[in-house]
């Protein structure tokens, strides 16, 4: 009898598991298990409210399903990402998915809503009370002060303008063209990407 993964999925793939000595088979089953998780545990969506509307597509329920799509594209190290092909995506699946650096991932998530209600970007300065704009640099590993603002808006086209620079600049080091595409295009239009 098949076990199913939270109900819903199989791995119908012989070896394939944590303890696979294969260390691409290893790293795909457990890529493959979490997006599962992500998606399919009501456990995991009470934790984690954002993924509550996510879903997996059909083919990829089953684990062979997935790995013919991700094992010419997958390198250990790299994560799976539904959100940088088209922002706010909330489905899994070979048009939606694209393996990146964990560094791209984390510089993409950067920037979330103030919960003072301030734009994406902006927060207070503790001392003068004006609005500061910063963004996290992935290549310097730091936060970059980008400036003092009194506008709010202002504020937050300036780092707008900063993370799309960053942006263009990590689009020079991914070889998959479509991830490329999307990050050249991700925080415009205040700053236009030249094509490499």
């Amino acid at each position: 009898m098949i076990r199913k993964v939270c109900g819903v999925a199989v791995n119908d793939v012989d070896g394939a598991s944590v303890r696979s000595k294969d260390v691409v088979v290893r790293g795909l089953y457990i890529v493959w298990y979490n997006m599962i998780q992500r998606c399919c545990s009501s456990l995991h969506r009470n934790k984690y409210p954002t993924y509550a509307d996510c879903a997996v597509r059909d083919e990829w329920l089953n684990l062979s399903g997935f790995m013919r799509w991700a094992r010419p594209r997958y390198q250990p190290g790299l994560e799976l990402d539904k959100d940088i092909l088209s922002a706010g995506c909330k489905i899994y699946s070979p048009e939606t998915c694209a393996f990146v650096p964990r560094d791209l991932n984390r510089f993409l998530l950067d920037g979330k809503q103030s919960d003072r209600g301030l734009p994406v970007g902006v927060s207070r300065h503790k001392k003068t009370g004006r609005l500061v704009a910063q963004c996290s640099n992935p290549f310097l590993s730091r936060r970059e002060h980008i400036g003092l603002f009194d506008d709010a808006a202002e504020a937050h086209l300036a780092w707008r303008s900063r993370k799309h620079e960053l942006a263009c600049q990590w689009a020079e080091l991914i070889d998959d063209e479509r991830v490329k595409a999307a990050l050249r295009t991700r925080f415009a239009p205040v700053v236009e990407c030249e094509a490499a």
